[in-house]
């Protein structure tokens, strides 16, 4: 299963820090990403495009317990204040990969990004709906039709991101099941584990994100 996650060697574009960094430089600079009406919120992407660049570092994907390890609440508090006061953050300065991985939970649930109740669940039910382990159709249309751009943009990052760590499990002991019980209620809010499991497993294969 692990060999077919986003983030393997096959996608290896994605795999490095800085590639994800001009990714998501890329992403900030285009004009979809200018505040969502449709999902009536401000956007703060240097946060996001921050943190995935740092977790998608080498060293820090080896990192064990990768967001199940909570970082310092402190560190967490402040760094998201900095972000939206818009004042420059260097990331590099923090020598803890919890602490990003925790801020980026802490954005994740306070802003509802890129999932609030309401498409977590009907997500669920899309998955549900498909015949087999190969059947992501359903998943797909809605995925294309119902999320705004710059909710898409964000599920696409974070699930490159999730598979990265998945293919590091063996350093940082994040199986799949380790990591939709450490992320999965926040990630897809108001869903039971068993289906964060099962809605993860079929997010992160890159052959759903082909015809999105």
């Amino acid at each position: 299963m692990s060999r077919h996650m986003i983030g393997s060697r096959h996608n290896l574009r994605r795999c490095s820090m800085c590639a994800l960094f001009d990714c998501l430089t890329t992403m900030l600079n285009s004009s979809y990403l200018l505040p969502c009406q449709q999902c009536n919120i401000t956007n703060s992407f240097p946060c996001w495009s921050a943190g995935f660049a740092y977790l998608s570092h080498p060293k820090a994907l080896c990192e064990e317990g990768l967001f199940r390890v909570s970082g310092r609440k402190l560190e967490i508090d402040r760094y998201h204040n900095l972000f939206e006061s818009k004042q420059p953050v260097d990331l590099g300065k923090c020598l803890e990969p919890e602490t990003i991985a925790g801020l980026l939970k802490y954005e994740i649930r306070s802003r509802q990004l890129p999932l609030d109740v309401t498409h977590a669940k009907a997500l669920v039910l899309a998955n549900k709906s498909t015949a087999s382990d190969d059947d992501y159709d359903a998943l797909q249309a809605y995925i294309r039709t119902s999320l705004s751009p710059l909710r898409l943009s964000i599920l696409r990052s974070l699930c490159e991101l999730f598979g990265s760590i998945i293919q590091n499990a063996d350093k940082n002991k994040m199986s799949l099941q380790a990591l939709s019980i450490a992320v999965g209620p926040t990630f897809l809010p108001e869903v039971g584990i068993d289906d964060c499991y099962q809605l993860m497993r079929k997010l992160l294969l890159p052959e759903l994100w082909t015809a999105i």
